[in-house]
């Protein structure tokens, strides 16, 4: 039987090169570099007010400290930036006063509320409950929209999910269905993704986690289709953050196997743990498991140990000290955007805006 007519009598679509491979591959090239060229310009830029903000910082400090050293002023300047960070908004006095006059309950109400307060100014807090909201939000779709919106835009089918449903690659990352999933989801998000997100900072992390979660359905996209004839899932609907997930923690097994993901576990350590799950999803596909997406989680892992062994050093600090050198070039020929003129630093009270020349 030819292939269009085994294809009909199955009830999949046709499978051809350009729509069902190249397309797909196209769009996930684009946006891979798409995401890391942006968050790389936002990282420099960062990086760059806030090296201003330090050389603004130290020269003030110079007219305030005449006769100290250059040593003295870096531990004035550093002692500003710890308390500006890391300073709760609550006086330890008044608790302890509260506390010797027997009103321990609102003292300790007041020290956690602090405590609340600073953790939501915290960029990886921050970072990772944006996440965790637009993973609620689709998964509150599911009960308020029709299923078929949902799961013709938010689940990725390897048969189906082309053309303009090829978005699939970025949306399913995000879907989840059942609410157990979700929840298991949510919780190993805040223990794997907080501690690499303070190693790479904002931009880079959440480069790294859209591509890890486009690579990852790519590669399950791919395999679907090259393994249809012994593994028939490409009409299977997949979704769920699981592939990202394996990213974060193989990224933190390359940078600290020992390690573990759970506080309260000390003896279940990373290398142990990724080397667990991922014995499960290759006999989840040597037994064909229908449950979770083998092929995606395996790519998500895998794109997270290179990623974090290779990228950082050969694609990630050379693109932003390419960014940085193209934007110091165009200052230099008078084609960029002028530096700050002033900065504003209100958590030093005798320091004011100055416009500088």
């Amino acid at each position: 039987m030819p292939a269009a007519g085994a294809a009909a009598a199955t009830g999949a679509p046709t499978i051809r090169l350009w729509k069902h491979y190249v397309f797909p591959g196209v769009f996930a090239v684009m946006t891979v570099s798409g995401s890391f060229l942006m968050a790389a310009s936002l990282h420099e830029r960062a990086e760059t007010q806030q090296w201003r903000r330090n050389q603004f910082m130290r020269e003030q400090l110079r007219k305030k400290l005449v006769n100290a050293d250059e040593d003295a002023v870096l531990a004035a300047q550093w002692r500003m930036d710890h308390d500006s960070r890391y300073r709760l908004p609550l006086d330890e006095r008044f608790a302890d006063d509260e506390t010797q006059q027997g009103q321990r309950w609102r003292a300790w109400t007041r020290q956690t509320w602090a405590k609340c307060v600073h953790l939501a100014q915290s960029p990886a807090h921050q970072t990772i409950a944006c996440l965790m909201g637009v993973q609620v939000a689709i998964m509150a779709g599911w009960r308020v929209l029709p299923a078929s919106f949902m799961q013709r835009w938010f689940t990725h089918q390897a048969a189906y999910s082309v053309g303009p449903r090829t978005i699939n690659l970025i949306t399913a990352s995000f879907s989840h269905r059942n609410i157990l999933h979700g929840s298991v989801a949510l919780v190993a998000l805040a223990y794997l993704a907080i501690p690499l997100h303070d190693r790479m900072g904002r931009p880079q992390f959440l480069a790294f986690y859209l591509s890890a979660g486009v690579t990852s359905t790519l590669a399950s996209h791919i395999l679907q289709l090259a393994t249809r004839r012994y593994r028939p899932t490409i009409t299977t609907p997949r979704m769920g953050a699981t592939p990202p997930l394996y990213a974060c923690l193989a990224a933190l097994t390359a940078l600290n196997p020992s390690a573990t993901p759970l506080p309260s576990v000390p003896r279940l350590q990373n290398e142990y743990t990724l080397a667990a799950l991922l014995t499960t999803d290759v006999v989840g596909i040597v037994l064909h498991w229908p449950l979770l997406d083998h092929y995606a989680n395996i790519a998500g892992a895998g794109f997270g140990w290179s990623y974090m062994a290779y990228g950082q050093e050969k694609m990630w600090i050379p693109l932003v000290r390419k960014i940085r050198d193209i934007r110091d070039r165009n200052q230099r020929n008078g084609r960029g955007s002028p530096p700050v003129t002033g900065i504003d630093i209100p958590s030093i009270p005798w320091i004011r805006r100055v416009a500088k020349d």
